[in-house]
């Protein structure tokens, strides 16, 4: 079907992409980003469940805005949700409910930026001698008095309970750090974390532990949850510590429990469903692929930032924005995109309409005749027409997996028929 370099480039032209890019989520990695496209001309639009968005656009990485105020080429929307998606890079569909109304919007690119959510469970724990780690932060934060009270109690020994939720996110050691210093600065208590593994991966990390340890934090590794004993004024905690005779089992006294929130993946699975990104193990959006920087994802055009992914600490966040900028900008260079190399195609003549490439389509990069959607192909000097596979070579990430399904030997690589 193609002769030589020539035809092909007659036959697959550049494609021209509009500089309009749609960010779901409007906390602090959607408004960052957005903010950065906007000062490279790029019309951005926000959509935000809630009323207002969770952060400040910025004009430049110092000068925030008021939190009423947008900058120049973005449009907010708040109360807007995503119901429906189709297209690919370059012409997405995008069905939007805002405010009650439907409204679609038609960017190239999309970003989900959606973030995870929080929720309080401690079932596990005696009540009314526990709290939350944001809400001890925010205690010591709002407390002026030269000792420690919860509920009209003085507080001498504080537990700090770990790794029971979020055992391979780091975000709740980081304000765990924070606290136990806060803590240890303005108050004599007993201090004590109990955890299965000290996470300390990320910037000042090994600082802050060793800083807590110096000013007289105790830190103990469990492999089986330890035991509560609630009594009249405190409790006792029984557990065997990781790496000692199991038969020596510790008790430890303490005034008072503390446990982080739990974080999950929020409405990860709904937008799995709508833009056809697969869950990872955690639930959240797009599985860790070595061949992909975190923000990409199986389609092309539509990256994922920020907590929706994993949950991120907000330096990482901001890197990873910048880094989602940069890989937009670069579609956006000069006035057109050519797809990359190698790209599928479908013989019409083969093509039985099995339907196979579409169901093992990692990418959405194949459609068929369905409803009102046609992909009709016309031989030339010929008037006959009919219906076959096609593969959007915008979409098409040249994996390969339909060439090796397809049972009539209907697809194959461009190049290769240019090289024959």
């Amino acid at each position: 079907m193609v002769d030589n370099l020539a035809n092909l480039e007659e036959r697959l032209p550049p494609a021209q992409l509009k500089k309009e890019v749609l960010i779901l989520g409007g906390g602090f990695s959607g408004t960052k980003l957005a903010s950065f496209l906007a000062r490279h001309d790029v019309k951005v639009t926000v959509i935000e469940r809630g009323e207002k968005q969770d952060s400040y656009f910025c004009l430049d990485d110092k000068t925030f805005l008021r939190s009423d105020l947008v900058p120049e080429n973005v449009t907010f929307l708040p109360k807007s949700t995503l119901v429906k998606l189709s297209g690919h890079l370059g012409s997405f569909q995008a069905t939007i409910t805002t405010e009650g109304n439907r409204v679609v919007i038609e960017p190239s690119v999309i970003v989900i930026a959606t973030g995870y959510s929080k929720k309080k469970e401690s079932t596990f724990l005696p009540p009314g001698k526990t709290i939350f780690l944001e809400e001890l932060a925010e205690l010591l934060k709002e407390s002026k008095a030269e000792s420690l009270t919860f509920k009209g109690r003085k507080i001498d020994r504080i537990s700090f309970i770990f790794d029971q939720v979020n055992d391979d996110i780091k975000i709740p050691f980081f304000l765990l750090f924070k606290t136990l210093l806060s803590l240890k600065s303005r108050f004599s208590c007993e201090t004590y974390v109990f955890c299965k593994d000290v996470k300390v991966s990320f910037p000042s990390g090994e600082r802050l532990y060793r800083k807590a340890r110096e000013e007289g934090v105790l830190f103990f590794k469990y492999e089986d949850f330890p035991a509560f004993s609630d009594e009249r004024e405190d409790f006792l905690i029984t557990w065997e510590e990781k790496g000692r005779d199991p038969s020596l089992s510790v008790n430890l006294r303490s005034d008072l429990l503390v446990i982080p929130e739990h974080i999950f993946p929020g409405d990860a699975s709904s937008l799995s469903a709508i833009t056809g990104i697969p869950l990872n193990k955690g639930g959240y959006l797009m599985e860790d692929n070595p061949q992909f920087l975190s923000i990409l994802t199986n389609r092309k055009g539509i990256y994922v930032l920020g907590g929706c992914h994993f949950p991120h600490l907000f330096t990482e966040v901001e890197k990873l924005a910048y880094a989602t900028a940069t890989e937009i900008l670069k579609l956006f260079y000069g006035d057109t995109y050519h797809p990359s190399f190698p790209l599928a195609q479908v013989d019409p003549q083969k093509c039985a309409l099995c339907y196979t490439c579409v169901r093992i389509c990692p990418h959405k990069a194949v459609t068929i005749e369905k409803y009102a959607e046609r992909n009709i192909y016309y031989i030339k000097g010929n008037s006959l027409s009919w219906y076959a596979a096609y593969i959007e070579r915008m979409a098409c990430f040249g994996c390969g997996i339909c060439i090796a399904e397809c049972p009539a030997r209907a697809i194959s690589f461009i190049e290769d028929e240019v090289k024959q």
